[in-house]
């Protein structure tokens, strides 16, 4: 999805999603499900996301190559999903705070995101991890833009398929 003045966004629940993982995990997963705060492949880039969420959350991506591994079909319906704090990052040209409060954009990079997050941004061109996390419509339309979510819950392998 294109995030540059796109404000026709769907804030419809998806059901399936996809996780991707290293090789040797597969069977693991398949048996014994997804956990939260295990080791993750994250880029140096997202490397800091586990201090905002306050675990390592699992990430999913509602395409099922967007990430390097093999792909795991997840059932995510009924399950919270947070915005991926990294992807907006790689999606939106986000800069992280230097307190490790939330993102702000440079006056260029901020004239491109969509009215509707653009409202949600301060004076300062900030945006706090906090009202991410906490208002569900802010959320869902930041996982619109970067069509991936984090949960911060364990996902049983009832939910799991490989594909």
């Amino acid at each position: 999805m294109n995030w540059y003045n796109n404000n026709k966004i769907v804030m419809s629940q998806r059901s399936i999603m996809y996780h991707s993982t290293a090789p040797n995990r597969v069977n693991s997963i398949l048996v014994n499900g997804l956990r939260t705060g295990e080791e993750v492949n994250l880029t140096e880039g997202g490397s800091w996301a586990h201090l905002v969420y306050k675990t390592n959350p699992i990430f999913v991506s509602s395409q099922p190559n967007k990430f390097a591994g093999v792909p795991l079909q997840v059932d995510v319906s009924g399950l919270k999903l947070y915005a991926d704090l990294p992807s907006i990052v790689d999606e939106t040209h986000a800069m992280i705070d230097d307190n490790m409060v939330g993102f702000w954009w440079e006056e260029n990079d901020e004239e491109n995101l969509t009215e509707a997050l653009r409202k949600y941004i301060n004076e300062d061109g900030e945006l706090s991890f906090y009202d991410i996390l906490n208002n569900e419509f802010l959320s869902k339309l930041l996982i619109n833009i970067t069509q991936t979510a984090a949960i911060l819950q364990n996902i049983s392998p009832d939910r799991i398929q490989a594909l």
